[in-house]
């Protein structure tokens, strides 16, 4: 009985979760094509970044275009842009994708659980589901690379000096696809014994 209730909770949970995303993306397609969403969340872009050159005084500095602002925190930029265009909106459109995949992991692990029966818990459906939720999560890290790479390219043509280089977190995405990749394998497994013992009986 209590497995079940864990069950509905986190079949709530990931609903929720659907939902939210969901509305993010939707709120963030209007913010993107019109601008018109005045919202601390979907404000201009910024990003956090460390200098590697000599420091400031702490200021709200523009570049020499005036397309970016950066503010230095120590030894760290709170780069934020002023100016959308063709050539910088890409980081948008990556989190955009980075969102649809955080959507579809959530909406796998929803149909993981619905799957799941407790009186015949292996189902090979739930290892492809499993292996495909995998495969998301190193997608995640791949937007999460291509992201830091466009984001340092955008800020290196725009300001010089000092040389900065986005704070980005890497690599656990990729961690978390190996490890639900191997519990996919295990399952895997599971299935095949089932199967056996099915065949068995």
């Amino acid at each position: 009985m209590k497995v079940k209730y864990l069950i509905t909770t986190l079949k709530f949970i990931l609903t929720l979760g659907i939902i939210l995303v969901s509305v993010s993306l939707l709120l963030l397609f209007i913010n993107l094509f019109t601008g018109k969403i005045n919202h601390r969340y979907f404000a201009n872009p910024s990003w956090e970044m460390q200098s590697f050159g000599a420091k400031s005084e702490p200021a709200k500095t523009f570049s020499a275009d005036s397309s970016l602002s950066y503010t230095q925190l120590n030894d760290r930029y709170l780069v934020v842009l002023e100016k959308k265009n063709a050539g910088n909106s890409l980081p948008l459109i990556i989190t955009v994708c980075r969102l649809l995949t955080a959507l579809a992991i959530m909406w796998i692990f929803l149909r993981i659980l619905k799957e799941l029966d407790l009186s015949k818990p292996f189902h090979p459906r739930i290892v492809r589901f499993a292996k495909i939720a995998a495969g998301l999560f190193i997608l995640t890290d791949v937007f999460n690379i291509i992201e830091y790479n466009i984001v340092n390219s955008i800020v290196r043509n725009a300001v010089q000096t000092p040389y900065l280089s986005y704070l980005k977190e890497l690599g656990s995405s990729t961690i978390t696809g190996i490890i639900t990749f191997l519990l996919a394998v295990v399952y895997q497994r599971g299935v095949q014994l089932q199967s056996e013992q099915d065949l068995t009986i």
